[in-house]
């Protein structure tokens, strides 16, 4: 296990290349609970499976047993079954980065939220344009 600390942004793909498992042992807290993190998508872009508690945008990215593994917050013991149940299962691990990176491709990807987004927009433009009439 290695403890990278900050890694300079260029760097981060050939980081993620040699690791098996991604973690995001995140607290409860109010920034936790409010704001998706990024990191993840990129792991999971990378067709890398992820560990993460529980919180948050995290649990709108990380399907449980799907797209990665769920962990309560704050729960080292829980962390360290999940990565221990990895570390023993290649065949686990292979299968959630599989659909890590099919969630990413199918559901994350520009192609599929612009319209989404354009939409959302078009309805509030639209609706702005009633209230004011």
């Amino acid at each position: 296990m290695v403890f990278a600390g900050t890694v300079p942004h260029q760097e981060i793909p050939r980081w993620y290349s040699v690791c098996d498992v991604l973690v995001y042992p995140r607290r409860l807290g109010t920034q936790t609970a409010l704001v998706t993190p990024l990191k993840p998508l990129e792991a999971m872009a990378m067709g890398k499976p992820v560990v993460a508690a529980a919180v948050g945008g995290l649990q709108e990215l990380i399907r449980d047993g799907e797209t990665g593994l769920l962990c309560p917050p704050e729960d080292p013991a829980a962390l360290a079954t999940s990565l221990l149940e990895l570390a023993a299962a290649p065949g686990r691990r292979a299968a959630l980065a599989a659909g890590a990176r099919s969630f990413v491709c199918n559901e994350r990807d520009w192609t599929h939220l612009a319209p989404l987004y354009e939409r959302v927009y078009r309805s509030l433009v639209s609706s702005s344009h009633r209230s004011s009439a």
